[in-house]
């Protein structure tokens, strides 16, 4: 039991941690208004779709990594770690394109409102850059906590998330114009 709370309770609270930055990120967009708060759930739910693959790359390198530590192949871990990365940044990567190009199509398959589409078609080019590093972070994260090393990430995610990425959110939400382009460069 110890030694399943020492691996799971980091763990659980970076995670959690995670999804409790995301909801003061959506307060953040939500103080900007209507528009940008509807462009930023439709981002969402695209992002979500988009990253669901790369996230189970990061699984499946947790568990190879495990495995193969546990069977004293340090060196096959690693390649485990390596060929992820490639499949997860080459499909994330890819669905980057779409993002970029066409982001307005995209937000009219959500809705019709003309101010909506014109801020998530913005808003898809901020997320088309940050789609192959959010590729490396599903991996690499995965990889550690299949090697244990929950602790390290947890504390490097909630620094991260509380120490740059909220005070960027909303320090580049007041500088960039239209706001919500600022909240998810900042995001990123």
């Amino acid at each position: 039991l110890r030694e399943l709370l020492r691996v799971g309770l980091p763990q659980g609270l970076g995670d959690f941690l995670d999804v409790a930055t995301f909801l003061v990120f959506f307060a953040i967009v939500g103080r900007q208004g209507v528009v940008a708060l509807a462009a930023s759930n439709i981002g969402a739910q695209v992002s979500h779709l988009l990253f669901m693959p790369g996230m189970a790359v990061g699984i499946a390198v947790s568990s190879y990594v495990g495995r193969f530590l546990g069977g004293l192949r340090p060196d096959h871990a690693r390649h485990s770690v390596y060929r992820g990365m490639l499949l997860a940044v080459v499909y994330m990567g890819s669905m980057s394109l779409p993002l970029f190009f066409l982001g307005e199509p995209i937000a009219r398959l959500f809705t019709d409102n003309p101010a909506v589409i014109a801020q998530s078609g913005l808003m898809f080019k901020v997320m088309a850059f940050y789609q192959v590093f959010d590729a490396i972070g599903m991996v690499l994260r995965g990889a550690l906590y299949g090697a244990g090393d929950t602790l390290f990430v947890s504390v490097v995610l909630g620094a991260m998330s509380v120490g740059v990425m909220l005070p960027a959110t909303w320090l580049m939400a007041l500088w960039i114009d239209p706001p919500l382009v600022g909240a998810w460069m900042g995001a990123s």
